[in-house]
């Protein structure tokens, strides 16, 4: 199947709360499958929910934060603080897609899509997906590397250790079509 053109993508802060569906979205961006994007704001709200819903104490949140502002220091949208007060969806959200506007991503990958209607977000030329829909796109057309993403991301957890199939299965709580897809292609890669 051949390449899609490349698709810019800002992660709200929804989607990079949860551990194992942070962990592929960045895997999958750090491996060039789409050009990922969020703000300092994002970031932000990610570290006060970390703590605030008890996933991660104060310094572990900010280490993440700062951990994910090194590997991915060229995906901050800046700027787009100007336009965030004109933008039409949710107020707690128009910070998000002022970013996205900003650094011309095209789709909003968020789970909070009723603060994302098309109909508001079609005339800047973005659109908004659940992190199900956005994975799954992504699927069709490089299977083999998300094979690898997660058999690598399962491999970096040590504490607990975690199989593949133990990753697919956190990462079905947010991706339930893409991990359907996906553990029938690593059933059939890892029988002997």
């Amino acid at each position: 199947m051949s390449a899609p053109t490349r698709v810019a993508a800002l992660l709200d802060a929804s989607v990079l709360v949860p551990a194992a569906l942070r962990d592929t979205l960045l895997r999958t961006a750090a491996a060039g499958l789409y050009t990922v994007w969020f703000s300092e704001m994002i970031l932000e709200e990610v570290q006060r929910a970390l703590v605030s819903n008890e996933l991660a104490s104060a310094t572990s949140a900010e280490r993440l934060i700062t951990n994910i502002r090194s590997h991915f220091w060229f995906a901050l949208s800046q700027g787009y603080e100007p336009i965030a007060s004109e933008m039409p969806n949710h107020p707690g959200d128009r910070h998000v897609l002022a970013a996205a506007i900003h650094a011309n991503a095209t789709i909003i990958v968020t789970a909070n899509l009723r603060h994302f209607p098309d109909a508001e977000l079609r005339p800047y030329g973005v659109s908004s997906m659940s992190p199900d829909s956005f994975l799954t796109m992504l699927l069709q057309h490089d299977a083999d590397a998300f094979i690898s993403i997660v058999t690598q991301q399962a491999a970096a957890l040590k504490s607990p250790p975690l199989s593949t199939h133990d990753v697919l299965a956190r990462l079905r709580i947010h991706a339930p079509t893409f991990v359907e897809r996906l553990s029938i292609m690593v059933d059939a890669v890892e029988r002997p």
